[in-house]
């Protein structure tokens, strides 16, 4: 479940500062969550690398500019192979 903060951190990150669409970021944010836990991330939105995730999936889904877009989601990608990879994000593995 996203919380206030987390939505209040991802709006800021794509310049949005109105409440018409937070429905929409929350979903948006918790599928990109979900696509971390599907790679077998521990996807936590409180851990500073998977709250940069969220960002950059939000960007890629609310930039006007294709381009802009499409290199945020690449960022995104890339961010996510690493945390796959990264023995301190994986799921089930408890970090001290």
């Amino acid at each position: 479940m996203v919380v206030d903060e987390t939505l209040k951190k991802i709006k800021t990150a794509i310049r949005i500062k109105h409440n018409k669409l937070d429905e929409d970021i929350t979903d948006t944010i918790c599928a990109c969550l979900a696509d971390l836990s599907v790679a077998g991330v521990d996807a936590d939105v409180n851990r500073p690398l998977i709250l940069n995730a969220a960002k950059l999936y939000c960007k890629a889904a609310y930039s006007e500019n294709t381009d802009d877009a499409a290199a945020y989601m690449e960022r995104y990608e890339s961010l996510k192979k690493s945390l796959m990879i990264s023995s301190d994000y994986k799921q089930g593995v408890l970090n001290e």
